[in-house]
């Protein structure tokens, strides 16, 4: 079968060969000249999210849990929250003990013998 392929190949006209390899880089350039602004948007968003608060953005958010805490006004959101809400905050507590877990693992680099103190 493979033998028929190659033959194909070398029997075939230049031309098609030509007419084919165009083809193919016509599509390449398309396809990079569609997803270039869509990369560049990605890019810029994702240097905007994916970036680590600064020292007073940071101590900002620590005071106002503080806050909230003391008075009371997180066990309100709490009690106010869904089910869905309360299910997905909970996977995401549990995801980030997850990879709490596997950073450790990765740290002994040894998963043999682990055994997590929780």
């Amino acid at each position: 079968m493979a033998q028929k392929a190659i033959q194909m190949v070398q029997s075939a006209s230049p031309e098609i060969l030509i007419r084919v390899g165009k083809r193919g880089v016509n599509a390449v350039t398309k396809f990079g000249r569609v997803m270039q602004p869509r990369l560049n948007n990605f890019a810029k968003n994702a240097s905007v999210e994916c970036a680590p608060p600064t020292p007073s953005e940071f101590f900002q958010q620590l005071t106002v849990l503080r806050n909230d805490l003391i008075s009371g006004k997180s066990f309100q959101r709490l009690k106010d929250m869904s089910v869905n809400e309360a299910t997905a905050k909970g996977l995401v507590l549990l995801e980030c003990a997850f990879w709490g877990v596997i950073g450790e693992m990765i740290g002994r680099r040894s998963i043999v013998g682990y055994n997590p103190t929780l």
